[in-house]
């Protein structure tokens, strides 16, 4: 019985050395594995500061504004739009809800992102009916901006509101 597991293990090795010689049997891995590194990665970049063009709004308060032709263009192409940027102090630590609404008859005529001190916090889901919510966790003292970009071509508003989600 072992005789005829030697006679086939030197017949494969026979066959496989009168095969091909210009294809060398591979004597180590071809693919390299990268190395761990010992570093956990950082979060995603926050967008860049633009103090000059963030408007300071008070935690838990809610008012009424507009994205216009005057405001920056954010967005990649072919999706670019003017955006208009906020700025909040959350006052303890939790999950903070930043909700837009508006009163005209499109249901998506504006988005938003939230972005913290080490990147981004929560992207605008879905609302009930005219409105666009956005959940994240924060940290007590820390800033966030609330960037609102507008789908549309003329100056509409939308209320903008801050809140703590209550558990």
């Amino acid at each position: 019985m072992r005789s005829i597991a030697v006679s086939v293990a030197l017949s494969t090795l026979a066959v496989c050395a009168c095969g091909d010689a210009r294809r060398p049997l591979p004597t180590t891995p071809s693919a390299i594995l990268p190395t761990p590194s010992p570093e956990p990665r950082s979060p995603a970049p926050a967008p860049p500061h633009l103090l000059d063009l963030e408007t300071p709004i008070e935690f838990g308060q809610s008012d009424t504004f507009t994205v216009t032709s005057d405001d920056p263009v954010c967005g990649a192409r072919p999706y670019q739009y003017h955006c208009r940027y906020f700025r909040v102090t959350a006052p303890r630590d939790g999950v903070m809800v930043v909700t837009i609404r508006w009163k005209i008859p499109e249901e998506y005529p504006f988005d938003m992102a939230v972005f913290g001190p080490s990147g981004g916090v929560a992207d605008g889901q879905m609302g009930i009916g005219l409105e666009r919510i956005a959940r994240g966790r924060v940290s007590g003292g820390s800033t966030y901006v609330i960037e609102v970009w507008s789908f549309l071509t003329t100056s509409e508003p939308f209320d903008l509101s801050t809140s703590f989600e209550q558990r």
